[in-house]
Protein backbone atom coordinates (compact mmCIF):
# COMPACT_ATOMS: atom_id res chain seq x y z
CA UNK A 1 0.00 0.00 0.00
CA UNK A 2 1.64 2.88 -0.96
CA UNK A 3 1.96 5.80 1.74
CA UNK A 4 -0.27 9.14 1.05
CA UNK A 5 1.35 12.00 1.97
CA UNK A 6 -1.36 13.85 4.58
CA UNK A 7 -1.98 17.37 4.31
CA UNK A 8 -2.83 19.72 6.71
CA UNK A 9 -5.59 22.15 4.93
CA UNK A 10 -5.09 25.94 7.04
CA UNK A 11 -7.90 26.72 8.52
CA UNK A 12 -10.27 29.59 6.66
CA UNK A 13 -10.52 33.04 7.66
CA UNK A 14 -13.78 34.37 9.44
CA UNK A 15 -16.41 36.43 8.08
CA UNK A 16 -16.59 38.86 10.83
CA UNK A 17 -13.58 40.73 11.58
CA UNK A 18 -12.01 43.27 14.08
CA UNK A 19 -12.12 46.51 12.97
CA UNK A 20 -8.25 46.73 13.80
CA UNK A 21 -8.40 44.18 10.88
CA UNK A 22 -8.41 47.10 8.45
CA UNK A 23 -6.15 49.62 9.98
CA UNK A 24 -8.58 51.24 12.67
CA UNK A 25 -7.39 51.58 15.83
CA UNK A 26 -9.72 52.61 18.74
CA UNK A 27 -8.35 55.82 20.42
CA UNK A 28 -7.50 55.42 24.26
CA UNK A 29 -7.71 59.43 24.77
CA UNK A 30 -11.50 59.53 24.75
CA UNK A 31 -12.91 58.24 28.14
CA UNK A 32 -15.88 55.94 27.84
CA UNK A 33 -19.42 56.90 28.53
CA UNK A 34 -19.98 56.05 32.08
CA UNK A 35 -23.90 56.32 31.55
CA UNK A 36 -25.30 54.95 28.69
CA UNK A 37 -27.66 57.38 26.36
CA UNK A 38 -31.00 54.93 26.53
CA UNK A 39 -30.43 55.76 30.47
CA UNK A 40 -30.28 59.46 30.14
CA UNK A 41 -33.14 59.68 27.23
CA UNK A 42 -35.42 57.51 30.31
CA UNK A 43 -34.00 60.31 32.95
CA UNK A 44 -35.16 63.01 30.51
CA UNK A 45 -38.66 61.22 29.84
CA UNK A 46 -39.81 60.82 32.73
CA UNK A 47 -41.69 63.53 34.67
CA UNK A 48 -40.94 64.91 37.78
CA UNK A 49 -42.23 63.96 41.28
CA UNK A 50 -42.65 67.39 42.13
CA UNK A 51 -46.58 68.88 41.06
CA UNK A 52 -46.43 71.74 38.57
CA UNK A 53 -49.08 74.09 40.50
CA UNK A 54 -46.57 73.67 43.30
CA UNK A 55 -43.58 75.10 41.78
CA UNK A 56 -45.35 78.09 40.45
CA UNK A 57 -46.91 78.82 44.00
CA UNK A 58 -43.04 78.70 44.47
CA UNK A 59 -42.25 80.96 42.13
CA UNK A 60 -45.79 83.32 42.65
CA UNK A 61 -45.26 85.98 45.16
CA UNK A 62 -48.23 86.11 48.06
CA UNK A 63 -51.06 89.37 47.57
CA UNK A 64 -50.93 91.61 50.08
CA UNK A 65 -54.40 93.15 50.80
CA UNK A 66 -54.86 96.52 49.22
CA UNK A 67 -54.21 99.68 51.49
CA UNK A 68 -56.78 101.90 49.56
CA UNK A 69 -59.72 103.32 50.99
CA UNK A 70 -62.51 105.29 50.02
CA UNK A 71 -62.35 109.55 50.24
CA UNK A 72 -65.27 111.34 50.98
CA UNK A 73 -63.75 113.93 48.16
CA UNK A 74 -64.93 111.82 45.35
CA UNK A 75 -68.57 112.52 46.51
CA UNK A 76 -68.36 116.23 45.47
CA UNK A 77 -70.33 116.71 42.70
CA UNK A 78 -71.38 113.07 42.60
CA UNK A 79 -74.75 112.73 44.44
CA UNK A 80 -75.12 109.47 43.35
CA UNK A 81 -71.87 107.54 44.94
CA UNK A 82 -72.70 105.42 47.86
CA UNK A 83 -69.79 103.87 49.95
CA UNK A 84 -70.91 101.02 52.25
CA UNK A 85 -69.27 101.06 55.13
CA UNK A 86 -69.98 97.20 56.25
CA UNK A 87 -69.22 96.08 52.79
CA UNK A 88 -66.89 98.11 51.93
CA UNK A 89 -67.90 98.79 48.18
CA UNK A 90 -68.82 101.39 46.23
CA UNK A 91 -72.70 101.60 44.58
CA UNK A 92 -74.02 103.84 42.28
CA UNK A 93 -77.43 105.20 43.35
CA UNK A 94 -78.35 106.43 39.66
CA UNK A 95 -77.81 102.94 37.87
CA UNK A 96 -79.78 101.30 40.48
CA UNK A 97 -83.00 102.81 40.11
CA UNK A 98 -82.77 102.76 36.87
CA UNK A 99 -81.87 98.87 37.13
CA UNK A 100 -78.99 98.53 34.92
CA UNK A 101 -76.06 95.98 35.65
CA UNK A 102 -72.75 97.20 35.86
CA UNK A 103 -70.07 97.01 38.50
CA UNK A 104 -71.42 99.72 40.70
CA UNK A 105 -74.59 98.08 41.00
CA UNK A 106 -73.42 94.86 42.70
CA UNK A 107 -70.23 96.96 44.24
CA UNK A 108 -67.14 98.24 43.17
CA UNK A 109 -64.19 97.04 45.64
CA UNK A 110 -61.78 98.77 43.40
CA UNK A 111 -60.80 102.11 45.92
CA UNK A 112 -59.91 104.85 42.88
CA UNK A 113 -60.74 107.54 41.87
CA UNK A 114 -59.98 106.30 38.12
CA UNK A 115 -62.05 103.65 38.93
CA UNK A 116 -64.97 106.47 39.66
CA UNK A 117 -64.24 108.60 37.15
CA UNK A 118 -64.38 105.69 34.05
CA UNK A 119 -67.84 104.59 35.42
CA UNK A 120 -68.55 108.31 35.47
CA UNK A 121 -67.58 108.54 31.04
CA UNK A 122 -68.53 104.98 30.27
CA UNK A 123 -71.28 104.59 27.08
CA UNK A 124 -73.56 101.66 26.36
CA UNK A 125 -76.57 100.26 27.26
CA UNK A 126 -75.85 99.38 31.13
CA UNK A 127 -73.66 102.26 31.58
CA UNK A 128 -73.95 105.80 33.83
CA UNK A 129 -74.65 107.79 30.96
CA UNK A 130 -77.80 105.45 30.34
CA UNK A 131 -78.96 105.43 33.86
CA UNK A 132 -78.66 109.53 33.77
CA UNK A 133 -80.56 109.66 30.47
CA UNK A 134 -83.44 107.82 32.27
CA UNK A 135 -83.59 109.23 35.21
CA UNK A 136 -84.06 112.73 33.36
CA UNK A 137 -86.48 111.08 31.26
CA UNK A 138 -88.19 110.32 34.37
CA UNK A 139 -88.26 113.87 36.43
CA UNK A 140 -89.48 115.17 32.62
CA UNK A 141 -92.47 112.99 32.49
CA UNK A 142 -93.31 113.39 36.38
CA UNK A 143 -93.10 117.26 35.41
CA UNK A 144 -95.38 117.19 32.52
CA UNK A 145 -97.74 114.83 34.64
CA UNK A 146 -98.08 117.33 37.42
CA UNK A 147 -98.19 120.23 35.04
CA UNK A 148 -100.78 118.37 33.00
CA UNK A 149 -103.09 117.34 36.23
CA UNK A 150 -103.10 120.84 37.54
CA UNK A 151 -104.49 122.70 34.47
CA UNK A 152 -106.66 119.82 34.25
CA UNK A 153 -107.55 120.20 37.87
CA UNK A 154 -108.23 124.18 37.13
CA UNK A 155 -110.33 123.32 34.20
CA UNK A 156 -112.90 120.97 35.99
CA UNK A 157 -113.17 123.42 39.23
CA UNK A 158 -114.06 126.12 36.41
CA UNK A 159 -116.31 124.04 34.72
CA UNK A 160 -118.21 122.70 38.12
CA UNK A 161 -118.25 126.30 38.73
CA UNK A 162 -120.53 126.76 36.13
CA UNK A 163 -122.37 124.07 36.29
CA UNK A 164 -123.19 124.78 39.79
CA UNK A 165 -124.51 127.82 38.95
CA UNK A 166 -126.31 126.83 36.41
CA UNK A 167 -128.57 124.59 38.41
CA UNK A 168 -128.65 127.01 41.26
CA UNK A 169 -130.41 129.25 38.99
CA UNK A 170 -132.42 126.17 36.89
CA UNK A 171 -130.74 127.04 33.56
CA UNK A 172 -130.47 123.70 31.13
CA UNK A 173 -127.43 121.67 31.06
CA UNK A 174 -128.01 122.47 27.01
CA UNK A 175 -126.52 125.92 28.21
CA UNK A 176 -123.92 125.29 29.88
CA UNK A 177 -121.65 124.85 26.47
CA UNK A 178 -122.14 128.59 25.50
CA UNK A 179 -121.82 129.85 29.29
CA UNK A 180 -118.69 127.90 28.98
CA UNK A 181 -117.28 129.69 26.00
CA UNK A 182 -118.77 133.01 27.32
CA UNK A 183 -116.19 132.36 30.28
CA UNK A 184 -113.52 131.93 27.97
CA UNK A 185 -114.06 134.86 25.81
CA UNK A 186 -113.46 136.92 29.04
CA UNK A 187 -110.71 135.52 29.77
CA UNK A 188 -111.03 132.16 31.60
CA UNK A 189 -108.56 130.41 29.42
CA UNK A 190 -108.13 127.13 31.73
CA UNK A 191 -111.79 126.36 30.38
CA UNK A 192 -109.62 125.38 26.81
CA UNK A 193 -107.68 122.46 28.73
CA UNK A 194 -111.40 120.71 28.96
CA UNK A 195 -111.14 120.09 25.17
CA UNK A 196 -108.83 116.81 24.86
CA UNK A 197 -109.25 116.11 21.14
CA UNK A 198 -111.52 116.66 18.57
CA UNK A 199 -114.08 114.31 20.05
CA UNK A 200 -113.56 114.51 24.02
CA UNK A 201 -114.55 118.26 25.07
CA UNK A 202 -116.26 117.68 28.40
CA UNK A 203 -118.23 120.49 27.82
CA UNK A 204 -121.39 118.39 26.32
CA UNK A 205 -124.67 118.07 28.64
CA UNK A 206 -123.75 114.40 29.17
CA UNK A 207 -120.91 115.21 30.89
CA UNK A 208 -122.76 118.37 32.68
CA UNK A 209 -125.11 115.93 34.02
CA UNK A 210 -121.74 113.88 35.29
CA UNK A 211 -120.28 116.97 36.60
CA UNK A 212 -123.90 117.46 38.45
CA UNK A 213 -123.84 113.63 39.92
CA UNK A 214 -120.61 114.09 41.43
CA UNK A 215 -121.41 117.34 43.57
CA UNK A 216 -124.38 115.62 44.38
CA UNK A 217 -123.03 113.10 46.32
CA UNK A 218 -120.94 115.26 48.34
CA UNK A 219 -124.15 117.68 48.93
CA UNK A 220 -125.62 114.72 49.92
CA UNK A 221 -122.96 113.62 51.98
CA UNK A 222 -122.93 117.22 54.12
CA UNK A 223 -126.61 116.78 53.99
CA UNK A 224 -126.29 113.47 56.02
CA UNK A 225 -124.03 114.79 58.26
CA UNK A 226 -125.87 118.07 59.23
CA UNK A 227 -129.19 115.89 59.86
CA UNK A 228 -127.50 113.12 62.00
CA UNK A 229 -125.79 115.89 64.02
CA UNK A 230 -129.76 117.33 64.54
CA UNK A 231 -130.97 114.37 65.38
CA UNK A 232 -134.39 115.44 64.65
CA UNK A 233 -135.71 115.07 61.10
CA UNK A 234 -138.86 114.58 58.99
CA UNK A 235 -139.43 113.92 55.55
CA UNK A 236 -142.15 115.58 53.33
CA UNK A 237 -142.95 113.62 49.83
CA UNK A 238 -145.11 115.14 47.44
CA UNK A 239 -146.24 113.60 43.99
CA UNK A 240 -146.58 114.60 40.12
CA UNK A 241 -146.43 113.46 37.11
CA UNK A 242 -144.16 115.18 34.21
CA UNK A 243 -145.25 115.55 30.39
CA UNK A 244 -144.38 112.01 29.55
CA UNK A 245 -146.92 110.85 31.94
CA UNK A 246 -144.84 109.24 34.60
CA UNK A 247 -145.46 109.32 37.94
CA UNK A 248 -142.70 111.05 40.26
CA UNK A 249 -142.01 111.15 43.98
CA UNK A 250 -140.15 114.52 45.36
CA UNK A 251 -138.74 114.30 48.64
CA UNK A 252 -137.48 116.28 50.78
CA UNK A 253 -135.88 116.65 54.66
CA UNK A 254 -136.48 119.12 57.32
CA UNK A 255 -134.54 119.00 60.29
CA UNK A 256 -133.42 121.02 63.05
CA UNK A 257 -130.28 123.37 63.10
CA UNK A 258 -128.40 125.92 65.12
CA UNK A 259 -127.96 129.02 63.20
CA UNK A 260 -126.80 132.20 64.32
CA UNK A 261 -127.02 130.57 68.11
CA UNK A 262 -130.71 130.23 66.76
CA UNK A 263 -132.05 126.83 66.95
CA UNK A 264 -134.29 127.06 63.08
CA UNK A 265 -135.91 124.53 61.27
CA UNK A 266 -134.50 123.86 57.82
CA UNK A 267 -136.04 122.13 54.39
CA UNK A 268 -133.84 120.42 51.62
CA UNK A 269 -134.68 118.65 48.83
CA UNK A 270 -133.27 115.63 48.58
CA UNK A 271 -134.39 113.87 45.03
CA UNK A 272 -136.63 112.98 43.20
CA UNK A 273 -137.50 109.20 42.94
CA UNK A 274 -139.85 107.41 40.16
CA UNK A 275 -142.49 105.65 40.98
CA UNK A 276 -143.97 102.69 38.83
CA UNK A 277 -147.46 102.58 40.56
CA UNK A 278 -148.78 105.78 42.14
CA UNK A 279 -150.06 103.91 45.52
CA UNK A 280 -148.97 103.80 48.80
CA UNK A 281 -146.87 100.74 49.22
CA UNK A 282 -144.61 101.87 45.99
CA UNK A 283 -144.00 105.02 47.82
CA UNK A 284 -143.00 102.99 50.47
CA UNK A 285 -140.60 100.58 48.82
CA UNK A 286 -139.29 103.59 46.80
CA UNK A 287 -138.45 105.95 50.11
CA UNK A 288 -136.94 102.56 52.09
CA UNK A 289 -134.48 100.97 49.90
CA UNK A 290 -133.46 104.51 49.10
CA UNK A 291 -129.75 104.74 50.30
CA UNK A 292 -129.97 107.98 51.91
CA UNK A 293 -132.89 107.23 53.89
CA UNK A 294 -131.26 103.85 55.17
CA UNK A 295 -128.93 105.93 56.73
CA UNK A 296 -130.93 108.81 58.28
CA UNK A 297 -133.19 105.40 59.47
CA UNK A 298 -130.18 104.21 60.87
CA UNK A 299 -129.15 106.86 62.49
CA UNK A 300 -132.91 107.84 63.75
CA UNK A 301 -132.72 104.06 65.48
CA UNK A 302 -129.38 104.79 67.21
CA UNK A 303 -130.54 108.40 68.16
CA UNK A 304 -133.53 106.62 69.91
CA UNK A 305 -131.38 104.02 71.27
CA UNK A 306 -129.21 106.44 72.85
CA UNK A 307 -132.35 108.55 74.36
CA UNK A 308 -134.14 105.43 76.03
CA UNK A 309 -130.89 104.74 77.74
CA UNK A 310 -131.02 108.07 78.92
CA UNK A 311 -134.31 108.00 80.40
Amino acid sequence: MGKRKLEFSTPTKSKVQKLTAFGFRSNSSDPEPTTPVHSKIRECATPSKTPVHSKISECATPKTPSSRKFMDAWKFGRPWLRYDVKLKLMFCDLCISAQVVNVFTTGCDIMKKESVTKHESRKGDNSHTFAATVSKQTRDMDKAKVAALSKSKNAIVSAMTNVMFAAQHDIANTIVPELHQLCITQGATQLKDLKVDNHTSYSHHSSTKEFQQSMAEVVVDQLLGQVQNSGVFSIMLDESTDVSVHQNLMVYIRYLASVGGRVQPITRFLGIRQLSTANAESIFTVLVCSSLMVCLLTSWLVFQQMVLQLW
